[in-house]
């Protein structure tokens, strides 16, 4: 693979890269674990002890992504941009981009997304680039070459197949008292599933999504508790 460094060591740092099973933390003090690792400028994790396992990832469909950046000297303008090499054929091409910051955000902040890899990627271990740059234009950074502030990293990431979510247990029935608690559980298999929960208040009202807070907790997960009927 071609390489990618910053020339200065002040300033952005990338701190946290979390996508599907990968979830890496550094800070300003941290050195890659993989050769050629230069402190706040170049961290490979693709390889070396202590290196994260390759971080599971779908093909067919969104990976939540989530990059926090961090500062080693002071607060500028910068943007991030992730490369995965879906044919792994060892070069990060421009089809191969998963995400690009949307603007240029001034100092330390997390940046929230999802990476679509193609149902055509090639399955199995492949290389990901994360390259954060002090910049105003998030088009202009590129997987290769050099820059002057900011940090590039790079993990390993297995490609696998989207299996799609389906539920295995459905929730049973509940009965509580005022005041009472109650718990519905559902269970679900594949990649990726999410959970919401709906509810009415009689047998004829509409139903409403529920939302965590007065009595209701866990409504974004498998288990929807009722605390104080």
């Amino acid at each position: 693979y071609c390489t990618s460094t910053a020339t200065d060591d002040a300033d952005e740092d990338i701190f946290r890269v979390k996508i599907g099973t990968l979830d890496n933390s550094s800070t300003c003090a941290s050195v890659g674990t993989g050769v050629g690792s230069v402190q706040n400028l170049y961290s490979s994790y693709a390889s070396g002890a202590g290196a994260p396992a390759p971080g599971v990832v779908i093909s067919g469909g969104n990976n939540p992504l989530t990059i926090q950046i961090g500062t080693c000297g002071g607060n500028f303008n910068n943007a991030t941009a992730v490369w995965i090499d879906y044919n792994r054929n060892g070069n990060f091409e421009a089809t191969e981009k998963v995400y690009m910051s949307s603007a240029p955000v001034q100092g330390p902040h997390t940046e929230t997304g999802s990476a679509f890899i193609p149902s055509s990627a090639l399955s199995g271990i492949t290389l990901m680039r994360v390259v954060n740059v002090e910049t105003f234009n998030p088009s202009g950074i590129t997987p290769c070459g050099t820059y002057n502030w900011g940090e590039t990293e790079d993990y390993l990431v297995d490609i696998r197949p989207c299996v799609p979510a389906q539920l295995t247990t459905q929730p049973t029935s509940a009965t509580t008292n005022c005041g009472g608690s109650a718990s519905f559980r559902v269970a679900a298999s594949g990649d990726n599933p999410s959970f919401v929960w709906e509810y009415r208040t009689s047998p004829t009202a509409q139903w409403a999504f529920v939302a965590d807070g007065g009595f209701f907790s866990g409504a974004s997960t498998n288990t929807l508790t009722i605390t104080g009927a």
